[in-house]
């Protein structure tokens, strides 16, 4: 198991080494490894996901449907100098209620992401210096890492390199699952697990949140309907 830390200011990853076993007869073999392939970043390259899920608002309960569109629109650059490619998403949900359904207003987000071989990184714009997420490459099953979303520290995990998941838009293995959760305040904690798939990137997330009685919550998963990669 290795703990990464990762300092958004100037971003210093201190690595631990990895813990492996040694038999009589050698060296145990490689552990399974997630990189680059998981992210493809690449102009053009889109996803769309369908939602679905429950929760309570305002003491409601309620269901969910909707569904995304994530599009790598172009490349840009950051102002201290290095590459950042433009992922832009675009959705719609519809909550149900006993009483009728609600219409939500469509949302736009846009996200900024640099990649290497040894760390992929996201900004809310071209000019910022703390990242609103980040991941060190390649991870292993059991690697843990702290990044901080002020004012909320995120622990996150490696949970497995080696997954599987099926959604509409196929079956797939080896998958990447990380699991982020956000420091609980004196009200509510949050979860959040993100599915990847070597040459695809993310085919499912699955987010929830729960609060402390009369508070509002939900349980929610993302999962890919269809997608173009290059």
């Amino acid at each position: 198991m290795r703990l990464l830390h990762l300092i958004p200011a100037g971003l210093a990853i201190a690595l631990s080494a990895s813990c492996g076993d040694i038999d009589a007869g050698g060296p145990s073999a490689p552990e399974p490894q997630a990189g680059q392939e998981y992210f493809p970043l690449a102009v053009g390259n889109s996803w769309r996901m369908v939602r679905s899920g429950s929760g309570v608002a305002d003491s409601l309960e309620y269901t969910i449907s909707g569904g995304s569109k994530t599009v790598v629109e172009r490349i840009t650059t950051h102002s201290e100098g290095f590459e950042l490619f433009v992922v832009t998403t675009l959705g719609a949900d519809t909550l149900h209620f006993e009483t009728g359904d609600v219409p939500q207003d469509p949302y736009t987000r846009t996200e900024f992401i640099h990649s290497t071989n040894t760390l992929i990184e996201a900004f809310s714009d071209t000019i910022s210096t703390s990242p609103t997420w980040t991941a060190p490459l390649p991870l292993t099953a059991g690697d843990t890492w702290i990044f901080s979303t002020k004012p909320v520290e995120i622990e996150a995990t490696a949970v497995t390199v080696e997954g599987f998941y099926d959604t509409p838009a196929g079956a797939f293995s080896n998958v990447l699952e990380i699991e982020a959760q956000w420091a609980p305040d004196s009200t509510s904690e949050r979860t959040v697990n993100r599915f990847n798939a070597p040459d695809v990137g993310q085919v499912a997330v699955h987010d929830r949140m729960t609060s402390d009685a009369g508070g509002d919550s939900y349980d929610i998963v993302d999962v890919l309907r269809a997608y173009s990669t290059n």
